[in-house]
């Protein structure tokens, strides 16, 4: 018995001491996990979606020499080729491994294992943030649980895919930065990280663009509750500022230097700006009464609002610009553009199963830690963008990726408060039995299985 427990101590002391190890290594065993399910794929050269296809002539273009801002793909609508709203951020690490790799692979096999290869090194960043995010919100030691419930994300894991060389893993990633740093207790590294994670993922597409804008709502209303987190604030103004300035000058095309809805342009640049200078006038002032804080963030927030109505009126609609006949004869089809309740009972339990868990656990842990201020804060403020992400399933099973993700530190949350309940019984069996279920049940894990 005493083997037992020495030995246990020592599982249990390895892993908190060494987690940036064991997160390495769960990454290296998932990539071949993924490779594994996907061999026949990257054998064949065969890319899942008409977007890798379009990336990937996109990047052979740049290689080709093709101009930086030039994102026009003259296979379409020729001579005069077609707009592709896209950046040059995402082309970066897949141009890179096929540069890399040709020398020894040639150039078929460089293009190959390059697409092959790109989706898993962002997968590495979510994992880091995830452990982080769980490290930092439940428990040094609840971070392998985090891990768990992201295996068991079958609509974010799809995104990291070889050959699934979309810009969408990317910004997965960096949003799980950007929770992983809203959850940060160091002011200022939170606030400085989460802008410059903000502003990537801006540079990549405005997929995001919701649950950034309410991690940005959210550093405004630390600062509203407490006038100490006016450096958080002001370290973000100055990043997110200072991120989209240097994404939009380095990665936007040509195309996008007009006052375009879909993608980083003069729209989204001059709202962040004047954001960014609004957020570091609130930190500069911090008026003591709270209610003071609460009117000044108000009416930053009303003249925004303001601004982009008078300004940009073309982009109160929907971004895409799609016309109804574009809507009723082809949008409309599109499975992810569907609501999830219309995609059967069996795939909506499968995409709706841990970000449910998700929310039920990050509402018990919140109430468990209501008496500190301050930590409480960052749980809702984490929470918030994964039930809402949650919630727009209602409307398009394109948020799931994103639903899942941020859903599986609330789910890892939910397993940690459960699991010693019934760990801790005086009987074996329900000890071990119900412990498992307990993590099952947590993590969303009984859907899947």
């Amino acid at each position: 018995q005493s083997n037992i427990e020495e030995f246990e101590r020592q599982g249990i002391e390895f892993i908190e001491r060494h987690w940036k190890w064991v997160v390495v290594l769960v990454w290296l065993v998932m990539c071949g996990w993924f490779i594994f399910q996907k061999w026949s794929e990257i054998r064949f050269f065969g890319l899942p979606d008409t977007d890798d296809n379009m990336r990937v002539m996109q990047v052979r273009a740049l290689l080709h020499g093709q101009g930086w801002y030039d994102l026009r793909n003259y296979r379409m609508n020729p001579p005069w080729g077609a707009n592709i709203h896209w950046s040059r951020l995402v082309d970066l690490p897949i141009a890179g491994l096929i540069l890399a790799l040709r020398p020894f692979l040639g150039g078929a096999g460089a293009e190959r294992w390059a697409v092959a290869i790109a989706p898993l090194l962002p997968y590495l960043l979510l994992l880091f943030s995830l452990a982080i995010t769980a490290r930092r919100l439940i428990a040094p030691l609840a971070y392998p649980l985090a891990l768990i419930a992201i295996f068991l994300a079958g609509s974010t894991n799809g995104m990291f895919m070889p050959e699934r060389i979309d810009h969408h893993n990317w910004q997965l990633a960096l949003l799980a930065l950007s929770m992983a740093s809203i959850a940060d207790p160091k002011r200022i590294r939170g606030g400085l990280i989460l802008g410059i994670s903000s502003a990537l993922s801006l540079a990549i597409g405005l997929e995001m663009i919701i649950y950034l804008a309410l991690a940005g709502a959210a550093m405004v209303l630390f600062w509203v509750d407490d006038a100490e987190e006016a450096e958080r604030l002001r370290a973000y103004a100055l990043s997110l500022s200072g991120g989209i300035a240097f994404s939009f000058l380095v990665f936007a095309s040509y195309d996008n230097s007009g006052p375009v809805c879909d993608a980083l342009s003069p729209v989204y640049v001059s709202d962040a700006l004047l954001g960014s200078a609004l957020m570091y006038g609130l930190a500069w002032l911090s008026p003591g009464e709270w209610r003071r804080r609460l009117a000044l963030a108000i009416g930053a927030g009303v003249v925004i609002a303001g601004f982009h109505a008078s300004v940009w009126p073309q982009c109160l609609q929907k971004p895409e610009h799609i016309s109804p006949e574009a809507q009723r004869l082809w949008m409309s089809y599109v499975k992810e553009a569907r609501p999830v309740y219309r995609h059967g009972w069996r795939i909506a339990t499968l995409i709706a199963a841990l970000p449910v868990t998700g929310a039920i656990g990050w509402a018990v842990l919140a109430w468990l830690r209501r008496r500190d201020r301050d930590l409480l804060r960052r749980i809702v403020a984490v929470a918030l963008p994964g039930i809402v992400a949650s919630l727009l399933l209602l409307w398009q099973t394109r948020t799931g990726p994103a639903a899942q993700m941020m859903a599986a530190v609330g789910a890892a949350a939910l397993a940690w408060i459960l699991w010693p309940i019934f760990w801790h019984s005086r009987y074996p069996w329900l000890r071990v039995g119900g412990a498992v279920v307990a993590l099952l049940v947590a993590i969303g894990a009984a859907v899947p299985a």
